[in-house]
């Protein structure tokens, strides 16, 4: 008898064990996240992670890092086998990544998704992959930006202005103007070593204002037509610097000084991937946001006449191919993408990236068309738009990873070539990246 209730008890014991997941193993997932922004963004992620658990029993080990770290040790970690199973990951480093086939398809999610989509983003998240020899959606996209034009406009109506004209030449020839009545510089954008995107950007979207597009069905496009807009983008890149309308410093500036000399009204106007600059206003001198300041749609249409898109790119997250919990991985990326999850997350960003979903852009936050700043940069998304290039394949993203448009600039700006000899250099590189490729 005794034998028999210890045997029970025994049994009991293992079916409790098993249950409690010390046998069968508990179900968890890692995720690696940035935290160096706002705390709004921070306790909506958390709330999203706590609803998660309760609803699937799934534990969520979520360590947090500033971008910078995080982009390094994601890497890392995919490569030396001891990958995160979610992630946040910067857009050229996805395109490598997902190249080498070292991040996981997740077509079956997207496609969940996509009908709802702003459509660019789904275009840049669509991406090359060697390895398999195909295309395919290697990421989620949950965030869009784009290159924001933040200006001061007091100084545009010193300058005899209501409001910016819409057409190219009245739109930047306001900003010269304010100069001469101010003397405050026109404009301010790197044109430094120093920076990452604040260079680059600004380079692929003139480029695509003055009728170029180097990248068509997937392949590289040089043709004398696309030289020409080069050359006239770069003109008009470099030519504030070297006519005296911008700030001395600029072939100096790493990526935050754009941010400081707006802030501090050492310019009219600069460009930046995100609203940050708006949103450092909007915390710290909210009367300057409403009333000083604002963002611009892009002149319209181009300098040659004619309608060109605005650049656009993702924030997306991934999960590793060779994540330690996949299916735990997707489970929580379908419950992040849930429209009240995703819809709370976006939100707490507080515009500094824009929904993915077209649907979120009727919240009231993004629908607001006395906001100076979101409105104006909400409407890129719905006029004409395209992805990044570099997004379209790994060559393109290794040439702009490689500095090969700040190469180009720098060598207008402080080297003193022409701007057709610094283009057809810059246009050798890129395709000599192509043909390494």
């Amino acid at each position: 008898m005794r034998t028999r209730l210890t045997t029970g008890i025994l049994a009991w014991c293992l079916v409790l064990l098993m249950a409690g997941g010390v046998f069968a193993g508990e179900r968890k997932l890692s995720l690696w996240w940035t935290v160096e922004y706002s705390a709004e963004e921070k306790a909506a992620l958390e709330s999203i992670i706590s609803d998660f658990q309760k609803q699937t029993g799934i534990k969520v080990e979520w360590s947090g890092y500033s971008s910078t770290d995080l982009w390094a040790k994601v890497m890392a970690g995919i490569e030396a086998g001891n990958p995160p199973d979610v992630s946040q990951v910067l857009s050229h480093s996805l395109v490598l990544l997902a190249d080498r086939g070292l991040l996981m398809d997740v077509s079956d999610l997207m496609e969940k998704y996509k009908a709802d989509m702003i459509p660019a983003g789904v275009e840049a998240s669509y991406i090359w992959n060697s390895k398999a020899n195909k295309r395919s959606y290697y990421c989620i996209p949950f965030g869009l930006y784009t290159l924001t034009i933040n200006y001061w406009t007091t100084d545009i109506k010193k300058a005899g202005y209501d409001k910016l004209p819409s057409d190219w030449n009245g739109f930047w020839g306001a900003f010269e103007k304010a100069q001469t009545v101010t003397g405050i510089p026109a404009t301010g954008w790197s044109l430094s070593d120093r920076a990452e995107f604040d260079v680059s950007w600004p380079v692929e979207q003139f480029i695509t204002a003055f009728g170029g597009r180097l990248m068509k069905d997937g392949k590289l496009d040089l043709s004398p037509e696309n030289r020409k807009a080069v050359i006239e983008a770069l003109k008009f890149h470099t030519k504030w610097y070297l006519e005296g309308k911008a700030p001395k410093g600029v072939t100096e500036w790493g990526d935050p000084d754009n941010n400081t000399n707006l802030q501090t009204h050492k310019m009219s106007v600069t460009l930046n991937a995100t609203l940050s600059i708006p949103r450092w206003f909007y915390d710290k001198e909210r009367d300057k946001y409403f009333n000083e300041t604002a963002s611009a749609n892009y002149p319209q249409p181009g300098p040659y006449g004619k309608p060109y898109p605005v650049l656009t790119n993702i924030y997306p997250m991934i999960i590793p191919a060779n994540a330690p919990n996949p299916k735990e991985a997707k489970e929580f990326v379908d419950f992040f993408m849930q429209k009240k999850n995703y819809d709370k997350y976006i939100r707490g960003l507080e515009a500094r990236f824009f929904p993915m979903y077209k649907s979120t852009f009727d919240d009231p936050y993004f629908a607001n068309q006395k906001d100076p700043h979101i409105y104006p940069t909400r409407q890129h998304f719905f006029g004409p738009a395209a992805p990044i290039n570099f997004m379209l394949h790994p060559a393109y993203a290794k040439f702009v990873i490689g500095h090969g448009w700040h190469k180009m600039v720098a060598r207008v700006a402080v080297d003193k070539w022409t701007p057709e000899k610094a283009a057809d250099e810059a246009l050798e590189n890129l395709k000599r990246t192509f043909e390494r490729y």
